[in-house]
């Protein structure tokens, strides 16, 4: 269920803010405060030289926010039971490549890997509030709608396809951050979906 997020911001100048957000388990809409003055959403306005905290272009509206837990035992279980093809249908080809790229003798460091992608996934999916399809659901994204992209030594980047990518752009989300963390039996994936204001006003 989404809630709404009061976001408290502290102004160091006219037009710059900084933006403190409390981040739960689950899925949430973040609302961002009016600015004071419509001309801080020029996107080629600068602050002046001596400011510590310089805007950004585009100018960041709105947001919404994922986040997934995923029990690394349970997938480890699946995949011992199933084999690969458990995996091949929750993965796009370059996504099982990527977490393949150690080789399958190292099983665990396969299986952790895997789990955050899921786990982006369905962080995604919360994020996006249409679910990933399965136990019954079928109004979501399918498992292989959200895909993500990255490197071990860099955060991952996502990339959308079809229902997701539908509602990503109705929402008017044009930019994902994303971060991964593992832990013992748990992966943890939080995405922000940023909401920009562009040149014109659109």
């Amino acid at each position: 269920m989404n809630r709404t997020l009061v976001i408290w911001r502290e102004t160091f100048s006219r037009s710059s803010g900084v933006y403190f957000v409390l981040v739960a388990s689950g899925s949430f809409y973040i609302k961002m405060p009016p600015m004071h003055n419509p001309e801080q959403y020029n996107p080629e306005h600068r602050h002046p030289s001596n400011s510590p905290f310089p805007l950004s272009k585009p100018v960041i509206t709105d947001m919404v926010l994922g986040t997934d837990l995923v029990h690394v035992p349970r997938l480890r279980h699946s995949f011992q039971r199933y084999g690969e093809n458990f995996f091949h249908k929750m993965l796009t080809p370059d996504e099982w490549s990527y977490c393949l790229s150690l080789g399958t003798a190292r099983e665990a460091q396969l299986i952790r890997r895997v789990a955050g992608r899921i786990a982006m996934k369905e962080a995604v999916a919360k994020a996006l509030g249409i679910g990933i399809n399965g136990l019954g659901w079928s109004q979501g994204a399918h498992w292989k709608d959200i895909e993500s992209i990255g490197q071990s030594q860099s955060p991952p980047s996502v990339c959308l396809h079809g229902r997701a990518l539908d509602t990503a752009a109705n929402l008017g989300v044009d930019a994902w951050r994303c971060s991964l963390s593992h832990d013992g039996d748990y992966a943890l994936a939080t995405v922000i979906g940023l909401i920009q204001l562009r040149a014109g006003g659109s």
